[in-house]
């Protein structure tokens, strides 16, 4: 799955973010969570850039996870938008399902099903 986000300060397209089931780390570098990543610590996610050298006008980081990898490829770098690059470490959050499943249980009594959750219905 891939889709873009555009921005009124960075353009069209501005990050392309890709879901897919491995990560492609060759040549990238492992890097520790930001300030304020506490999910990516907390859930086992792992961070990797890419080389600027392959991307010299962007910035492409890699999340790694049990299941699958999101590649986000950002139209600016460090270097060009300092500002919007340390931004752009918000752009994505990530959250177990469980954690959804089991707040709408306790807060709604109603159960969501599928996957971790029980099946659904019919």
């Amino acid at each position: 799955m891939r889709f873009w986000l555009d921005s009124d300060r960075a353009g069209t397209r501005a990050a392309e973010l890709t879901l897919t089931a491995t990560c492609h780390l060759a040549g990238t570098t492992r890097q520790p969570p930001s300030v304020g990543e506490t999910d990516l610590q907390r859930y086992g996610l792992q961070q990797y850039e890419g080389p600027l050298a392959r991307h010299p006008a962007a910035s492409v980081r890699y999340v790694r996870f049990t299941g699958g990898c999101v590649t986000y490829r950002l139209s600016l770098t460090r270097q060009t938008a300092p500002a919007l690059f340390a931004q752009a470490n918000q752009l994505l959050a990530f959250t177990p399902r469980t954690v959804y499943v089991t707040g709408v249980r306790n807060d709604s009594k109603a159960p969501l099903c599928g996957v971790e959750a029980p099946p659904c219905p019919g």
